[in-house]
């Protein structure tokens, strides 16, 4: 920090360690962080690879949680540093103890995530639909629980801080002016918070794919906070679309990547498979009542040690095991893909079987029944891209604003951004996946069912 931005009133921070970061360089550490990195539930995050199985398509993909939550909180400090009045052009943040508390709710707003990221949560919850069961089960959730009913709570306490309060700051519920409350939600739960900002250009980086390279600095150099508009970004209206259609490129091109998602099928049926044979992992229920030791075992080891150990008879779970362990995906047999707008109704034939209820199952059966392959190794997805903005973002205060012709309005209603455009469009794509040895058959059927 420079002089001059100490007498700005940005407050200073006394740093008792530095981390480097390939992306940040070197991250600054307060005390009470340090105490809360230095538990093991937080240093659990050092087992939990950030894209889960995606080093078997990006060998270099092995960055994880741990280092994007420094990252995320890294990313906060330069939101609060940068952020200033629309009119005036005073810097907003100024108290100490605000800043800690942002940082360590930036800190932890990862803190919960399962093992293999979030294909995991999927299983949770189809184990929890099966039971009927419920409740939230995502990793959110699960954060929360962490912050407030565990050894990690202690340490927030002992460090002079309120983890009921961090809670309320994830969640947009601190009891704040409303202008705080606003900020809050733009930093931690909007379309560009500390958590898109950080692994947009992370995930980025350690797979080697160049969509996510955002002008980061130029976002944060113009960002401003109006009381009638909410945050509204000055001069910066290309590099915001560099972010979102990066993005949008990186679901694309990483996210949904055809071989991953083969692999993500895997998991997902491996992990319910064990569960439903005498419960050899977790279900929903049981996770919320692990004690420390146990939720700092829940990391990636964790599922790899079912898969090593694994000695039951179901010869459908061996086979999955072993073509995960062997880094043999399922194949995409054929898929189909529709950029449209809400009103438009001509997708394509396979997805609109597909969106039809029990269309998945129903598809399977006629695929088996036509093609001889075993249903059972015959996967049909859908698999909805994110639209670049969240639906109705100009309707609140944490929408995106921007400046044009000397008026605020939404990134969204912007005639002169191509986000204008590609806002009204969401993508659908309908696959099919199954094991290499009938993709074939799979691809040749339904090319005779729906055509092409």
């Amino acid at each position: 920090m420079t002089e001059s931005e100490e007498s700005a009133g940005f407050p200073h921070l006394i740093f008792k360690k530095h981390i480097f970061d390939p992306l940040r360089g070197y991250i600054g550490i307060t005390e009470p962080e340090l105490s809360i990195i230095n538990n093991k539930l937080f240093q659990r995050t050092h087992h939990l690879r950030q894209l889960g199985p995606a080093h078997l398509v990006y060998p270099t993909a092995t960055h994880t949680r741990f280092s994007h939550m420094l990252g995320a909180m890294h990313v906060m400090t330069e939101f609060c540093r940068n952020i200033r009045d629309y009119e005036t052009d005073k810097l907003i943040f100024s108290d100490k103890e605000e800043l800690q508390k942002l940082r360590i709710a930036a800190l932890l707003h990862d803190i919960g995530h399962y093992p293999l990221s979030h294909i995991l949560e999927q299983a949770l919850y189809d184990i929890a639909e099966e039971e009927h069961l419920k409740g939230d089960f995502d990793h959110e959730t699960f954060g929360r629980h962490i912050i407030s009913q565990t050894s990690l709570s202690d340490t927030i306490k002992a460090s002079g801080y309120d983890p009921a309060e961090i809670v309320k700051i994830l969640t947009g519920e601190a009891q704040v002016e409303e202008d705080r409350k606003i900020l809050y939600r733009f930093f931690l739960d909007s379309d560009l918070d500390v958590d898109r900002t950080d692994y947009l250009l992370r995930d980025s980086y350690f797979t080697g794919v160049g969509y996510g390279h955002v002008a980061a600095e130029r976002l944060m150099n113009t960002i401003t906070y109006s009381k009638d508009y909410g945050v509204v970004f000055k001069k910066t209206t290309e590099a915001l679309e560099n972010f979102f259609i990066g993005r949008y490129h990186m679901y694309q091109s990483v996210y949904f990547h055809k071989v991953l998602y083969g692999f993500e099928i895997l998991v997902k049926y491996i992990y319910k498979m064990l569960y439903d044979e005498n419960k050899i992992v977790y279900g929903p229920m049981q996770i919320f009542k692990l004690n420390d030791s146990q939720i700092q075992d829940f990391d990636d080891n964790y599922f790899y040690s079912k898969l090593v150990n694994y000695q039951g008879n179901n010869q459908y779970l061996r086979d999955m095991i072993r073509m995960f362990r062997e880094r043999l995906p399922l194949a995409m047999s054929i898929s189909s893909r529709n950029l449209m707008t809400a009103s438009e109704s001509d997708v394509n034939p396979l997805l609109k079987y597909l969106l039809q209820p029990h269309g998945i199952q129903k598809l399977r059966s006629e695929i088996s029944s036509k093609s001889g392959v075993d249903e059972k190794w015959i996967f049909p997805v859908t698999v909805n891209y994110k639209k670049l903005l969240k639906d109705n973002p100009s309707k609140t205060k944490i929408a995106i604003k921007v400046v044009r012709n000397n008026n605020v309005i939404p990134l969204d209603q912007d005639t002169g951004s191509i986000i204008h455009i590609l806002q009204k469009y969401s993508s659908l794509e309908a696959r099919v996946y199954a094991k290499k040895d009938g993709s074939e058959k799979v691809e040749e059927t339904i090319r005779k069912m729906f055509g092409g």
